[in-house]
């Protein structure tokens, strides 16, 4: 369960179900197009049918220690290939020496494929997912594919706005998207996924 900007008031309710809050996730959103920079490398669109084990391990071993991200399989991606946003055009692929190096996953959001995109994202271009293998992080490849990834949502379309989401703790991820453009807006709608609280724990041994 994801609450936008959450308050007191949505903690205790949580507490009273029995919810806790789990982590954090800051939206960003910046204008398009960029047109002050563009991506210094070459990069490509994602082949569907066989690109899928490269790109399944760069993302499990680049979120490894993501709780959801970094658990992905081929029925995983597979689904997400059969939704009607997907577009191969804005899945970018960067390679290195021969190995996939990093990736920009980009969509655009329809409304005809989301009643709620109709009124809060009408045709808005979104980072969806983007990572660099760890073997070649530290280079400048994670602001490049962001980059990138703007440059091909201003040509499929998108609305004059981007959105990436990330988890506060991924401070990189915010420095790039951030550094991408004077004309930068930052919108900080923290939202906690909920889950079960701890359990109460009673003091052992037998009742007087």
């Amino acid at each position: 369960m994801w609450v936008p900007k959450p308050g007191p008031i949505n903690d205790a309710v949580a507490a009273a179900v029995g919810l806790r809050r789990g982590r954090d996730l800051v939206q960003m959103r910046r204008e398009l197009p960029v047109t002050e920079q563009s991506a210094a490398m070459s990069v490509r669109p994602f082949r569907t049918g066989e690109d899928e084990l490269a790109w399944l391990e760069v993302n499990n071993r680049a979120f490894r220690d993501h709780p959801e991200q970094g658990s992905w399989d081929l029925a995983t991606i597979t689904e997400r290939e059969h939704q009607p946003w997907f577009d191969p055009r804005g899945f970018l692929l960067h390679e290195r020496d021969g190995r996939l190096a990093g990736f920009c996953w980009t969509k655009v959001h329809e409304p005809e494929n989301d009643l709620m995109n109709e009124v809060l994202m009408h045709h808005l271009g979104e980072i969806y997912v983007i990572a660099v293998d760890p073997d070649f992080q530290g280079h400048g490849l994670g602001r490049q594919l962001v980059l990138a990834g703007l440059a091909s949502l201003s040509e499929r379309g998108s609305a004059p706005g981007c959105s990436m989401s990330t988890t506060t703790t991924r401070r990189l991820a915010i420095s790039t998207f951030l550094s991408g453009s004077s004309t930068t807006t930052l919108i900080v709608p923290t939202s906690p996924t909920c889950r079960p609280a701890e359990p109460v724990r009673r003091p052992s041994g037998r009742r007087k």
